[in-house]
């Protein structure tokens, strides 16, 4: 007779069908990425290959701690939660690059830094705050979990405050809207783009 999961194992945050494929693409544009810039960006080649290495941690702690991947079935809710929350940060997006126009955006650092955000959702959300969540309340949960991250952004931020603040808000929000919605890609949406706006603005200089 199959067991079925306690309460404690059904509360725990998994990941749903969209964020899965969307992790497969992370792990595809890694490489891919690195293929096309080890000849002329050796630097940033590399890291392209902390990605898929941020989702396989993932995916080896999660179970390891949290006793499952916990794949959930895809829904309707799903594919709601993905479109608004990606929707609101798409608005975000445009209405902040009015200051500065996303054509300056290259191509390689925005489809590396979106790339990343996948990888660290998986990483920051899917074990670390679904973790955290089994002996934290959800908000004392993603406020760890955030200065943690800002913590990890020291490598790309440094000591700049407004941008590991923001990095800081950024993730508490992340995780609020995966713990609101039970579904990663609704906060792989938002990270994407938001990653996408910060390569031009912050990271790239130009």
């Amino acid at each position: 007779m199959r067991r079925m999961p306690s309460d404690s194992q059904q509360s725990v945050l998994g990941f749903d069908y969209l964020a899965g494929m969307a992790g497969l693409l992370c792990i595809f544009m890694a490489f891919l990425l690195f293929t096309q810039m080890v000849d002329h960006n050796l630097p940033m080649a590399v890291k392209t290959i902390f990605a898929p290495i941020l989702i396989f941690a993932a995916f080896t702690l999660h179970p390891a701690f949290l006793g499952g991947w916990h794949l959930k079935r895809v829904s309707v809710w799903d594919f709601t939660t993905s479109a608004v929350s990606g929707s609101a940060a798409f608005i975000t997006l445009i209405t902040l690059a009015a200051f500065r126009p996303l054509a300056t955006i290259q191509l390689e650092s925005a489809l590396f830094y979106g790339n990343m955000a996948i990888a660290e959702e998986f990483c920051f959300g899917y074990f670390l705050f679904a973790w955290m969540l089994t002996f934290l309340d959800p908000l004392s949960a993603s406020l760890v979990d955030a200065a943690i991250f800002s913590g990890y952004h020291l490598a790309v931020y440094g000591l700049n405050p407004w941008l590991l603040l923001f990095a800081f808000a950024a993730r508490v929000v992340f995780c609020l809207v995966y713990r609101a919605t039970g579904n990663l890609s609704a906060a792989i949406g938002p990270h994407v783009l938001i990653n996408v706006l910060a390569s031009g603005l912050f990271i790239v200089g130009v």
